[in-house]
């Protein structure tokens, strides 16, 4: 489940990783103070999504669906059904034996349907996949009625007897990226990105590389130095390791990053490329919070709507979220009631669009 930091903390959720050879990370993020706005208008704004936990689906944050028409809305009953919101389509697959899965556009999806799914940079939006009987594996993210395809000519699919099988023959191979409930695992490089849609509704398991952190960046094969000769920055190393490392990180606003090597990082970030298996976490700016998709930098071009007294952070998002007039508010409280149409650049600034 989310959580909400009842300190009036940030929220922090998950971000896809990149691999950069340097990244300088400013300890300035989550500040929650007004900023000036600057006169630069119409950049577009980069958005992050996360999407509302939804019981009995596997939500999939920025994924576009391909259905056998060729098109991601429903063309047919066979294919899905369109809905004028979300919360119908919800409500639809939870009767609807047929329907895997449903998005924010409103779109069911039925299995007969359904042809592959994608994550789309930016899509804004969330696509909800129906979890039915499959079990949650520690180490393993789930993909239900999903499918794998090789990223690398080198990569093997191996059948076994049974899923069982599959899934202790990938845990005890540090070469398989993932299994599925249809008996098999692969060995080598496999799409995280793209799945076609399984053949008799079977679950896929991707074995990760670096788990998944809430409000983190995760760099594979990288260890964390700090930039040294400035002031107010630096690094250090927890004695009880990588667990420890993160519980700091997650207390002290201050850590802008933390490797499960036990080291973590105030203030600019340094990464070193080192190979092995160490994971290094980078604190978002401006990490996605369930609901919404997160603009960096940015602010809306209009004047708020209201600006609703609020002792935390956490009262405004839950505000904004439970209130259907409301379309998007930032990190200084800010509400506005309609889509922006413009952006003005705003440094510090984190905007908040409702999914």
């Amino acid at each position: 489940m989310s959580h909400i930091n009842k300190a009036c903390g940030p929220l922090l959720l998950r971000r896809r990783s990149a691999l950069p050879v340097l990244l300088t990370v400013l300890a300035i993020g989550f500040a929650l103070m007004a900023i000036a706005q600057s006169a630069a208008r119409g950049r577009f704004p980069t958005l992050k999504s996360a999407c509302i936990e939804v019981p009995g689906y596997e939500a999939l944050p920025d994924y576009g669906i391909e259905l056998r028409s060729g098109f991601s809305f429903p063309q047919n009953d066979d294919e899905g059904k369109d809905y004028p919101n979300a919360s119908s389509a919800l409500l639809a697959c939870d009767s609807d034996p047929t329907c895997v899965g449903y998005n924010t556009d409103g779109v069911t999806i039925t299995q007969a349907g359904l042809i592959s799914v994608a994550y789309v940079s930016e899509l804004r939006t969330c696509l909800w996949i129906k979890i039915g009987s499959s079990e949650a594996y520690s180490g393993y993210t789930r993909r239900p009625y999903l499918s794998w395809s090789a990223a690398d000519s080198a990569t093997v699919f191996v059948d076994t007897a049974s899923a069982a099988a599959a899934k202790e023959a990938c845990d005890q191979n540090p070469a398989c990226t993932a299994w599925n409930t249809a008996g098999q695992f692969a060995i080598g490089a496999v799409d995280t990105q793209a799945f076609p849609a399984s053949p008799g509704g079977t679950t896929l398991y991707l074995k990760p590389v670096c788990r998944d952190k809430f409000g983190y960046t995760s760099y594979y094969g990288y260890t964390l130095s700090g930039l040294s000769g400035v002031s107010g920055l630096g690094t250090g190393k927890m004695p009880g390791g990588g667990a420890d490392a993160a519980d700091f990180c997650r207390l002290d606003y201050r850590c802008t990053a933390f490797s499960t090597d036990g080291s973590y990082a105030i203030g600019g970030v340094d990464l070193n490329n080192v190979g092995g298996t160490t994971c290094t976490y980078v604190k978002e700016p401006c990490a996605p919070i369930r609901g919404f998709a997160a603009v960096n930098d940015q602010n809306s071009h209009s004047a708020p709507d209201s600006r609703p007294y609020y002792n935390c952070f956490s009262d405004v998002y839950k505000a904004c979220l439970n209130d259907p007039e409301c379309i998007a508010f930032n990190n200084v409280r800010n509400i506005w009631k309609v889509e922006p149409d413009d952006y003005v650049d705003a440094p510090g600034i984190c905007f908040y669009l409702k999914l």
